[in-house]
């Protein structure tokens, strides 16, 4: 099943420093925000270009493809991108 996961962090991965970690929430008001659709598109093209894998609820691994931006409010963007996360890893972004 697919779920709308927003981009709500990131942090250095504790066994290799050149990696991210990247965290993920169902709620939109707890994503990470930016000011203008410009630097959201420019965000979202990075994230395409980079290969963030989660956790399946179909079992495995997932690579991340296809995020998007969208508006909350003036001058707040968030990115999201649709895929097969468990909803219990997401409550906790």
């Amino acid at each position: 099943m697919m779920y709308k996961g927003y981009l709500s962090g990131w942090q250095d991965n504790k066994s290799n420093p050149n990696l991210k970690d990247y965290t993920f929430t169902s709620n939109p008001n707890l994503a990470v925000s930016y000011e203008s659709a410009d630097e959201a598109a420019t965000e979202c093209r990075f994230y395409d270009s980079v290969p963030i894998s989660i956790p399946s609820n179909e079992g495995g691994n997932h690579t991340l493809r296809g995020f998007k931006y969208e508006k909350l409010g003036v001058e707040k963007f968030v990115i999201y991108c649709e895929g097969p996360y468990i909803p219990e890893i997401l409550k906790r972004g």
